[in-house]
């Protein structure tokens, strides 16, 4: 069972620091992949890593709630305390022009 073409792009472009910049040379220049085939491969596997990502921290966070992991549960406390703190304060100097920015942007 080997590791076809479009998976070893794939496989390549999800690794964090080379991403799409290493997937998409290595499918046309080493690979010898068309361009259209290449680039959905490397588009796949650059955006395959984001459900976990977007699913893993909710986990973690419930799972500490439970206190199961009493320590974890005030480091993510202090650690969410710290972020809303230091997000605040920068929020409430920029939402008018956030709120512009976010309303004149195209909705197309």
């Amino acid at each position: 069972m080997g590791v076809t073409n479009p998976k070893a792009v794939a496989i390549t472009s999800t690794l964090p620091v080379v991403e799409m910049r290493a997937g998409k040379p290595l499918g046309r220049l080493v690979l010898g992949m068309d361009p259209f085939p290449t680039w959905i491969s490397a588009v796949v596997g650059n955006l395959s890593p984001l459900p976990v990502l977007f699913w893993f921290p909710g986990v973690c966070d419930r799972y500490c709630t439970t206190q199961r992991l009493p320590w974890m549960r005030r480091f993510l406390d202090r650690l969410y305390a710290r972020t809303r703190r230091r997000h605040t304060a920068l929020f409430v100097r920029l939402r008018d022009m956030a709120l512009v920015d976010w309303s004149s942007s195209p909705s197309r």
